[in-house]
């Protein structure tokens, strides 16, 4: 086995063990499951989202430029997440020895643990983003991508099923204790793989002083075309997904058994399987234009099973188009991000290009919390049926944007 071949297949069994883990945390399930049996209501909902993905974005460029380019190396990357796991640790913890505390501080630090994870692993990923644009050529990044988060959904299908029966059987008792518990263990052993990865290429280039660091990243940004239609994009997917985090709230609210979830939560990883193996794999062939495309046509496409009030059963299917469509973000979105960054500056560019959209990603889901709680569920859906629309459409006014790579694909995945 080449030494290229070692690596993609540590990294696809990195992410799905990741992946496995995740499921058990699932901000769009099990998080607002456990939001909703803390007390918490719809705003806090939307709020819950976006202090998650948008303190996931916020530290990234300071990330990018205060920690040296060895962060960048796989056994770095695996220590950096230290941090992050102590909070999941915290919330099993929080769960299971402190049953009788006080309703109201014990969501505000079930919020506060949440949050801590999202943010300390937002200092990983620009390293993280660099580590593998080390690791995988531009002509097979498609197809690792496709690999690595169709089998995290693999496992996942399995592990979120399996935390959808503890929630419901233990709840408050043991049963997220015990989800939390799981992940922990499997995220431990998912970062010890990285350990015995091995880099092929040099690392990035050093920040340099903050001044020039930030003036080339903005010169990079604003004068490239490419970059400022895939900022517009992806604003659209923000707007799009950002009801996403509102559908277990609104299921509940519906008199929908905690049961249920067991199937949301397989319909969910399904769909991040099928979407990251077919969107992987199409952007390795024509580039992530189709890709894109495909994602909105299938999230508008399966939001009025939630929008329309039906059996129990129809909601597996927002659930699983809304899968689909997140794969989009691990899978398309950081394909872009490595290609449009400047060689040697992949750490740098992920991580300004992930923080100047913060405003966007906490936005979006806090918008949607709000329009929810004073309006209705139907609303806030609607208008991510509408930015599906004008994501299709933008991407259909757009003809260069996306396109494939000039490279001639490669590599055995």
């Amino acid at each position: 086995m080449t030494s290229n071949q070692k690596n993609l297949l540590i990294g696809v069994v990195h992410e799905a063990l990741w992946g496995a883990a995740f499921a058990m945390i699932n901000p769009l399930t099990i998080l607002p499951l456990a939001l909703k049996d803390l007390g918490g209501s719809v705003q806090q909902a939307g709020f819950m989202v976006a202090l998650l993905w948008g303190g996931m974005s916020l530290p990234q460029l300071f990330s990018a430029f205060y920690f040296s380019p060895k962060w960048s190396d796989p056994k770095y990357v695996a220590v950096m997440h230290a941090p992050a796991l102590a909070c999941i640790a915290g919330l099993s913890c929080l769960f299971y020895f402190f049953p009788d505390m006080d309703p109201s501080l014990k969501l505000n630090l079930f919020l506060a643990l949440s949050a801590g994870f999202f943010v300390l692993v937002g200092f990983v990923v620009p390293h993280w983003i660099n580590m593998i644009s080390r690791i995988v050529p531009e002509q097979t990044r498609g197809r690792y991508f496709a690999w690595s988060f169709s089998m995290a959904s693999v496992f996942g299908i399995a592990s979120g099923v399996l935390a959808a029966r503890w929630c419901e059987q233990g709840g408050l008792r043991w049963g997220y204790a015990a989800c939390f518990g799981l992940a922990l263990p499997i995220q431990i052993v998912s970062m010890a793989l990285l350990f015995i990865m091995k880099t092929n290429e040099g690392r990035a280039h050093p920040a340099g002083a903050l001044v020039p660091f930030l003036k080339r990243q903005w010169e990079h940004i604003a004068g490239n075309r490419e970059v400022a239609i895939f900022l517009g994009v992806f604003i659209l997917m923000q707007v799009s997904a950002g009801s996403g985090g509102l559908y277990t709230m609104c299921l509940k609210d519906r008199g929908v058994s905690t049961s249920w979830f067991e199937t949301y939560n397989a319909a969910l990883s399904l769909g991040s399987l099928l979407g990251a193996f077919i969107l992987g794999h199409m952007a390795d062939k024509s580039g992530p234009r189709h890709g894109l495309s495909l994602a909105f046509l299938v999230l508008a496409v399966s939001i009025p099973f939630l929008l329309i009030p039906m059996a129990p059963v129809w909601a597996a299917g927002g659930f699983f188009g809304n899968g689909f469509f997140n794969s989009a973000f691990p899978v398309l979105s950081l394909y872009l991000v490595m290609r449009l960054a400047q060689p040697g500056h992949t750490t740098q560019f992920s991580g300004a290009i992930n923080t100047l959209t913060t405003p966007i990603v906490i936005l979006a889901p806090l918008m949607h919390g709000r329009i929810a709680g004073t309006t209705s569920y139907a609303v806030s859906f609607s208008i991510s049926i509408a930015g599906c629309l004008l994501g299709l459409l933008a991407i259909r006014l757009m003809p260069g944007f996306g396109t494939a790579s000039t490279a001639s694909p490669s590599g055995t995945l």
